[in-house]
């Protein structure tokens, strides 16, 4: 297992811990996170998610049923600090279809540019658990599905009928980009001139006469 990334924390009493139950999960969580990102779910094991965490196996199992248990708990964190950080940032640009797209485009090669290999955290444990019938693969679409219904919130400055188009077509953009950054590193720009095209749509869109 390749740790160059992640540091183990320093060692914590049982009893310290205990006290509080949601601060250890987090730190389970946090570290799994980073783990899954960096070898892979089946990469890393529980002892391995244990030992970074500075915590025991007793407490891991008193968090966590099972390790499928916390990648789903991992999968559901990942997509809540996706969803803040979006909606952060949309509250701070102006309320049009351009720039918001240009927001959520832009935030997404971000990250990929900041984790080159790494793409979206629910795509790479899709390519491990490709059995959407799983506890796993479930929670993994059910994510993937909650984006798509973000984006068609976020953009509901984009005049019906066009924002299902839209939405789609951005949301196509980022999981192509995603995958892509997966097995060739960044995809950064190819997302951006994915979006630029999505853009150029809208505007090419406002500017067409309405049918009478």
């Amino acid at each position: 297992m390749a740790q160059d990334q992640v540091e183990p924390a320093p060692l914590a009493s049982d009893d310290i811990v205990e006290g509080s139950v949601a601060r250890s999960r987090a730190r389970f969580i946090e570290i799994a996170t980073a783990l899954f990102r960096q070898c892979g779910v089946r990469s890393a094991s529980v002892d391995d998610i244990v030992n970074l965490s500075g915590m025991s196996k007793p407490t891991f199992y008193r968090r966590f049923a099972t390790k499928d248990d916390l990648v789903i708990a991992c999968v559901v964190q990942e997509s809540r600090r996706v969803r803040r950080e979006l909606a952060a940032l949309l509250g701070a640009v102006e309320a049009t279809p351009v720039a918001r797209i240009r927001a959520i485009g832009g935030y997404y090669a971000a990250a990929f540019e900041a984790q080159p290999r790494r793409g979206l955290f629910a795509l790479n444990l899709a390519v491990e658990y490709p059995d959407a019938e799983g506890e796993v693969g479930e929670a993994i679409e059910t994510e993937i599905r909650a984006m798509r219904h973000d984006l068609d919130i976020w953009l509901d400055v984009v005049e019906e009928p066009r924002r299902a188009r839209v939405a789609a077509q951005l949301s196509l953009a980022i999981l192509g980009a995603g995958a892509v950054c997966q097995v060739l590193s960044c995809a950064g720009e190819s997302l951006r001139e994915a979006v630029e095209a999505v853009v150029h749509d809208v505007i090419a869109g406002a500017e067409r006469p309405a049918a009478v």
